[in-house]
């Protein structure tokens, strides 16, 4: 029976006062499930990487170029698919869901970074505690250690169930990793990667790793669709620490591909730390790429700026991969890899919806009609005392208002969705969380946010958004390629690296093809 890890529970003169656990020997153990899958060949520890925003497109196209990680987990040694989403929801919170319990937002109720919660926007964390198991879960039911590390909190939290060992991210504005379960100091002491470590990454400039990239693509160095965060738009980029006030540090991490140095040093130290793949069932680390969304946003996938920090991503799976090698030991550990969304490929076209809200609540009003209760992104909330002939005159008006602005292709009424996507928006639908409308922009068109044209988004169910790669290597992975899975089927698949119990929510099964 594998000992609970609970090393950082106790700041040491509370352990020393009441006798607080402070080595494996002192540790409770936790109940134990017998494996439901058992398998030949076990890891001792399973790695799931997600990429925040890597869509397969632009996995694919760089293909070539990868000498890495991503060379060696996209090579004949490994397992190579596309996955796709079925929701429309393509966003960090509902990917990482279902990329943590197997199932829809229909199943695991995230059906966006925010969404309506008893009458009100609320962010995704805030509907916590999920109402079906992750692969935390899983990993902590059959005697596993579970750490989930990301930049963002939805990042780690979502992935790491009830009752991690640790979970824990960036707060951005005091630089400080702080972490969950509660138990643990807000701020993980000792750090898993020091301040003056990740300062000191941001402090040379950002150069260009690859000159041949520039023109790769038809992509130059500048475009006008690219945001500027603050150290500029054109390599080299002024290292944030030099560019930046020091208040700004911690949110830089998420613009620069120091966040993936800053994720993939706090993995291997996280291996240390808790001794994960040392002994006893598998433990399950998770790592979630933050950055990768931050500069895809910031510059767009059509930049050399997401390029060359997709090359930079590459070199960090391999210091992550070899680092795994040194510390748990060739063929005892597997990496499964995927996304939570995409992104489009190609500059967007934006469409001006800053002064929809007010233009429809006038419309509404004009109408007799009670305004809107609640507008934010592309998602319109009705008042909810309407009565059905009051709902569908106020979807009437507003569906007049809205298929008026150019890039706004139709309404879909998620009580009801019809079209080409009905399937999907019917999966991102969790009682009445969703709203009652909302926006179909056209193909590679994203919300205009505050009249400024740059920079990129996600959460179409176009698929740009939803088609994600799914790569698996190591010990219990059988290598191949083969053709396109559901997402839903990849937590499934860590499961069953794991040897854990089925995820109550899983409403597929794992890639049987990738399982040895």
């Amino acid at each position: 029976m594998r000992p609970l890890a609970l090393r950082m529970l106790c700041p040491l003169p509370l352990a020393l006062a009441v006798g607080c656990p402070t080595s494996p020997q002192d540790r409770p153990p936790v109940p134990v499930v017998a494996p439901a899958h058992p398998a030949a060949e076990a890891p001792a520890l399973v790695v799931y990487v997600v990429v925040d925003q890597l869509g397969e497109e632009q996995l694919d196209r760089m293909i070539d170029r990868f000498k890495g990680g991503l060379a060696r987990l996209t090579s004949d040694t490994a397992y190579r698919a596309v996955a796709r989403y079925h929701h429309s929801s393509t966003e960090t919170c509902p990917g990482h869901a279902t990329l943590a319990t197997g199932g829809s937002p229909a199943v695991h109720g995230i059906v966006g970074n925010s969404f309506v919660l008893k009458g009100k926007e609320a962010y995704c964390l805030d509907a916590l505690p999920l109402p079906v198991d992750t692969v935390g879960d899983a990993a902590r039911a059959a005697g596993g250690e579970v750490v989930s590390l990301s930049l963002k909190d939805r990042g780690s939290v979502l992935l790491s169930g009830r009752a991690p060992t640790l979970a824990m991210w960036m707060d951005r504005r005091k630089g400080a990793q702080v972490s969950l379960p509660l138990d643990f100091p807000k701020a993980v002491t000792p750090p898993l990667v020091a301040r003056d470590a990740w300062v000191a990454w941001m402090d040379p400039p950002w150069t260009l790793s690859d000159p041949s990239l520039e023109g790769l693509f038809g992509i130059q160095d500048q475009q006008a669709h690219e945001r500027d965060v603050g150290t500029g738009l054109t390599f080299p980029h002024p290292g944030p620490a030099g560019a930046l006030p020091a208040p700004a540090l911690p949110s830089a991490l998420m613009n620069t591909p120091a966040g993936g140095d800053f994720l993939t040093a706090a993995a291997l130290e996280a291996v240390d730390r808790f001794a994960l793949g040392q002994n006893g069932p598998p433990d399950l680390l998770t790592v979630s790429y933050s950055h990768f969304d931050g500069i895809g946003h910031s510059y767009t996938p059509a930049s050399l700026e997401s390029l060359d920090a997709l090359l930079r991503l590459d070199g960090q799976l391999q210091e992550l991969m070899d680092g795994l090698d040194a510390k748990v030991g060739p063929g005892r550990w597997s990496l499964v890899l995927s996304a939570d969304h995409g992104a489009p490929m190609i500059p967007p076209t934006y469409v001006d919806l800053d002064d929809l809200p007010a233009a429809i609540d006038a419309a509404l009003k004009a109408e007799g009609l009670p305004a809107a209760a609640l507008f934010f992104g592309t998602t319109v909330v009705l008042d909810p005392a309407l009565d059905a002939d009051g709902r569908a005159r106020s979807a009437a008006v507003v569906r007049r208002l809205v298929l008026a602005v150019p890039g706004v292709e139709d309404l879909v009424d998620l009580a009801n969705p019809e079209g080409p996507f009905a399937a999907a928006f019917a999966q991102s639908r969790y009682q009445d969380r969703a709203g009652d409308l909302t926006l179909v922009l056209a193909e590679n068109a994203v919300p205009l946010y505050k009249k400024d044209p740059t920079g990129t988004t996600h959460g179409s169910p176009r698929p740009y958004d939803q088609q994600v790669p799914f790569l698996a290597f190591g010990a219990g992975v059988k290598a191949g390629k083969g053709p396109e899975v559901d997402a839903r089927q990849i937590a499934p698949t860590v499961v069953r690296l794991l040897h854990a119990p089925p995820l109550s929510g899983a409403e597929l099964p794992a890639v049987a093809a990738a399982l040895r």
